[in-house]
């Protein structure tokens, strides 16, 4: 049987949630932190059969990945032929995309809560464990 790309169907035993990005690089690596971007916004442009899928894509920022939150960041990234960061995400937030940025990397960078953009929620080191545990595919950048 071949697989043809353009049709996919979802099968009935997928209880996946959504896609869950684990995003650990930015300014330090940025070809890994626009990748992660790009699969992460992909995740709430998905659609079968000319539907959108009604499952969540999730960000989550964690070590260098942190930084993406900070105001500015995005838009610095957003040079040497790079895509527009600062549209992606907030395309990504619009689509109803989550971002969820891990308390204690952003403290240990120094960042103050007003440093945050729009749309991104500081949360325990926790809380990737919840998201594992809802069952989200998770892709590590």
């Amino acid at each position: 049987m071949k697989l043809d790309p353009t049709n996919l169907e979802i099968p009935q035993s997928w209880t996946t949630p959504g896609l869950a990005v684990l995003l650990l690089h930015s300014t330090d690596v940025p070809e890994l932190a626009v990748a992660g971007l790009r699969a992460a916004h992909a995740g709430v442009c998905v659609t079968v059969d000319s539907f959108r899928l009604t499952r969540k894509a999730v960000l989550v920022l964690d070590a260098e990945g942190v930084r993406l939150a900070a105001k500015g960041v995005l838009g610095a990234l957003s040079t040497g032929g790079r895509p527009n960061l600062v549209a992606l995400v907030n395309e990504f937030v619009a689509k109803e995309g989550v971002i969820f940025v891990l308390e204690p990397a952003w403290r240990d960078r120094g960042f103050l809560d007003d440093a945050l953009i729009p749309g991104a929620h500081l949360v325990s080191a926790g809380h990737l464990a919840k998201i594992a545990a809802a069952n989200y595919a998770i892709a590590t950048y």
